[in-house]
């Protein structure tokens, strides 16, 4: 909604302003001036003009006021629709109800006796009342699952026939050759590997920059 384009104040407006706003207030002169409410009152706080309202005046602000915050929120008396159907739990009602519940489906038990489900339920807990035949919920039929055989592996000519996988293991990794220093030092194994380091070496001492005595193997040539 587009605003209205301002208005200048006339100095005959002013002059009307200036001799009812004390006496009348703010609602007369908008309705002389054809101005709104709120634009009076801006031009009299600009002219340092005040209103004093007599307590009658008060009292009709106050209800003019509560009047029209109140406009937009009255709501209208709400009208129930007639209906056929019986609501409140009668004898008759009761009576339909322990004719229709054991054989009947929820649906056709609401229809019949014009109850909501859950006063149904409460209602037919409460007289002991219960469900045969196709009125009972049915039971979800358990549905074979059928396992699929594992599928045979093939493997290749010259290795171990153990199906590894079928039995849910993992196949042994093979253990790598052991070096002379995977043996203790004082075993043969770690001799003879420490033989076979220096075979054909030559060893050679002498003092290094730090003063330390130092022996290296080299190849004899």
């Amino acid at each position: 909604m587009k605003r209205p384009a301002y208005k200048p104040w006339s100095e005959t407006e002013r002059a009307t302003l200036i001799a009812l706003y004390s006496t009348h207030g703010p609602d007369h002169v908008a309705s002389v001036l054809e101005r709104p409410r709120q634009g009076v009152r801006q031009q009299a706080m600009r002219l340092k003009l005040s209103f004093q309202p007599t307590p009658e005046q008060r009292e009709e602000y106050a209800r003019n006021a509560a009047e029209v915050r109140w406009a937009g929120h009255a709501k209208p008396e709400k009208t129930k629709a007639p209906c056929g159907r019986p609501t409140a739990f009668t004898p008759e009602v009761e009576a339909i109800l322990r004719r229709v519940w054991p054989t009947a489906t929820v649906v056709e038990a609401i229809e019949a006796t014009g109850l909501s489900k859950t006063r149904l339920n409460i209602h037919a807990t409460r007289l002991g009342l219960g469900r045969i035949g196709q009125a009972r919920r049915k039971v979800k039929e358990v549905k074979e699952v059928k396992v699929k055989a594992p599928k045979p592996v093939k493997e290749a000519p010259g290795f171990r026939t153990t199906d590894f996988r079928s039995a849910g293991k993992k196949a042994p990794k093979p253990e790598p050759p052991k070096r002379g220093y995977h043996y203790p030092m004082n075993s043969p194994q770690y001799k003879e590997w420490e033989a076979s380091l220096y075979e054909g070496r030559q060893a050679v001492s002498f003092i290094d920059s730090m003063n330390r005595p130092t022996t290296i193997y080299r190849k004899v040539a």
